[in-house]
């Protein structure tokens, strides 16, 4: 019985194998600038303040309902809550997402309706894919693959397959004769 690999001409298989490798280096940069992408803004005082930013051009711009009851504090307590809720998710996404809402709505976001923007944003959910956990381990995966075996190298291990196949037989046939094997 051939195998695929028999079957196949030498230099496809060999193409079939460089292209792969390519595909491996692909994912693996892929890989790389996801995780460089989806890096959250936690306690990063850079992104905080450009947080802050937003919020004040959104507190120009839009309504906001019962914010002069709230006072000094009470802005700054909204402030806190933004970079609570938003801390987990990279800048970029948040900046798009404050954007999206400026453009689409009346009125000031809560940090929810800056989670949903972010969470249902293509980009951030490709980035989000490509910065899981499960791409590096198919990557190795993909890497441990051999190079594929010549016509000669596969000639040879099924020569070698049929010898250990006849030695076989050979221990069966004199073991069911009750005689001695002679290797």
């Amino acid at each position: 019985m051939e195998t695929e690999n028999q079957l196949v001409p030498y230099t496809v298989r060999l193409e079939r194998y460089q292209n792969m490798s390519k595909s491996v280096q692909r994912l693996t940069k892929t890989y790389e600038d996801a995780t460089q992408k989806i890096v959250p803004m936690g306690k990063n005082p850079d992104c905080l303040s450009k947080v802050n930013d937003l919020l004040k051009v959104c507190r120009a711009s839009q309504k906001m309902y019962g914010a002069g009851e709230m006072g000094a504090e009470g802005a700054t307590l909204r402030t806190r809550a933004f970079h609570l809720i938003l801390g987990d998710f990279p800048y970029w996404a948040v900046e798009k997402a404050f954007m999206s809402h400026l453009k689409n709505s009346p009125n000031f976001p809560s940090p929810s309706d800056i989670v949903k923007l972010v969470e249902n944003d293509k980009e951030y959910l490709s980035v989000k894919i490509n910065s899981s956990s499960f791409l590096p381990k198919h990557i190795e995966e993909l890497k441990a693959l051999a190079p594929p075996k010549t016509d000669e190298e596969l000639e040879e291990e099924r020569l070698e397959g049929q010898e250990v196949l006849r030695k076989l037989k050979k221990h069966i046939h004199f073991n069911l004769a009750g005689e001695d094997d002679e290797e």
